[in-house]
This record gives C-alpha cells, sequence and structure tokens, in this order.
C-alpha cells in the first residue's frame, strides 16, 4: 500500500489534467512499428512488456520522440529522464481492463507533478472500443490517492470515496498520436472487443529531483535524458 507525502501540487496541465493530442511520428510509421510488434509469435505474446526502452532499439526511439520530447522540455525542462515505460498490447477480444491509477506514485516511490510528466503512445489505433485511454477530467487536482495491488496484480487506486461516483472520459487516439497528462490524473481502459491489436507505450518522464520518495538510482527503468 502507498504512504503518500503530499496531497496537492499546482499542475502542468490546467484543470482538465491532460493535453490535446499530439503527432508523435506519421500514422503510418506507427502502424509499421503495430504490425511488427503485432506479429510476435503466439507463445512469446505478453499483455505488458516492462521497461522495453532499456533493451528493444524501437522503444529507445519512441522515448526521444522530438516532438515528445520537446514538449515535455517545455513542461518540466531540459535536464530529465526515464522513469519508467510499459509496452501495452491488448490483443484481439481480449478482455482485459486496466483499473483505475495514477502513474506517479507506487509502493515505492511518489513523483513531484510539476516535476514529472506522463505520456501515452498510440502505435495503433486505439478507438474506444479497442480500449482507449479513459481519463478522470480533473481528478489530479486530489492529490495522489492511495494505491495497492488487485486480484488481478495490477496496481490500482483505492480507498478513497470519491472513487465511487468518479466519471471518465474516453479520449481516443490514432496511430502516431501521442497524450501528456498530469502524473496524478485517474485514467484506466477497457477491454478490446475489436479484431485488431490496441498497441501503446506508456511513459513517465521525471527529473531527477522529481522524488518526493523514492529515488531515481533505485528506478529500474531509469535512463537521463538531454532534452531540447
Amino acid at each position: 500500500m502507498t504512504h503518500l507525502t503530499r496531497r496537492s501540487t499546482p499542475s502542468l496541465f490546467g484543470q482538465r489534467g491532460y493535453l490535446p493530442p499530439i503527432q508523435w511520428t506519421t500514422s503510418q510509421a506507427a502502424r509499421a512499428l503495430a504490425h511488427y510488434l503485432g506479429s510476435v509469435p503466439s507463445p512469446s505474446r505478453t499483455a505488458v512488456v516492462r521497461n522495453p526502452h532499456l533493451s528493444e532499439a524501437w522503444a529507445q526511439d519512441l522515448v526521444q520522440a522530438p516532438t515528445v520530447i520537446s514538449r515535455v522540455a517545455g513542461l518540466i525542462g531540459p535536464e530529465a529522464g526515464i522513469d519508467q515505460t510499459f509496452l501495452v498490447t491488448k490483443w484481439p477480444e481480449d478482455r482485459t481492463e486496466v483499473p483505475m491509477h495514477q502513474d506517479g506514485v507506487s509502493v515505492d516511490i511518489e513523483l513531484d507533478p510539476v516535476r514529472s510528466v506522463s505520456c501515452w503512445l498510440s502505435i495503433s489505433n486505439a478507438p474506444e472500443a479497442a480500449g482507449a485511454l479513459q481519463f478522470s477530467v480533473g481528478s489530479h487536482r486530489w492529490g495522489y490517492l492511495p494505491h495497492d495491488f488487485d486480484d488481478s496484480g495490477a496496481l490500482a487506486a483505492h480507498d478513497d470515496p470519491r472513487l465511487t461516483d468518479c466519471e471518465f472520459t474516453t479520449v481516443p487516439t490514432t496511430a502516431g498520436e501521442a497524450l501528456l497528462f498530469d502524473t496524478r490524473l485517474l485514467h484506466r481502459s477497457g477491454m478490446n472487443s475489436t479484431h485488431r491489436p490496441r498497441i501503446g507505450l506508456n511513459i513517465v518522464y521525471a527529473r531527477r529531483s522529481a522524488y518526493l520518495r523514492g529515488s531515481a538510482t533505485t528506478r529500474e527503468g531509469w535512463q537521463p535524458l538531454r532534452l531540447p
């Protein structure tokens, strides 16, 4: 279970908690990568791959996509790094749902939301039927909430009465688009009921000084970047 050190600070993302989609690459290039990633032999298929940027050239390219890191640098400054990445694949007719959670808090870390940024890179199209991201607009203003692992092993927000009536807005994206949002913003995603894989890369960018709890040196995925 999380032990929170700070409840509320200003946001880089205004009242909503996220920015409109930006283009991180062309739709054609993103779809080509989606085709490659979706062609992994069936026995090796894994829904979530942790920190692929540490070992995969394609992921290293993605975390340094110029339009994304330019925007990140404008938000948190040029001296930043990668806290973690997750390649998330929802295979056709996959009933897996990602529970509501916040990216900047876990059992061992808490990130200052004005020195960190969450990013979702859409590698494939992500319409609502495929399990597009859903944001609880404005929930970042609540501060970080308690989190714990659910029965599936996923980290999920819990133990806050506001979660009972929490409303979510679906934000569909197309291949090649990226979403930047507050690390406190509650988000989730539903099942993929389509016949195509839904593939995306979640990235958390942070300054070394962003760790209110924990540190960059103890993070498995930490990798410094020199942003423009």
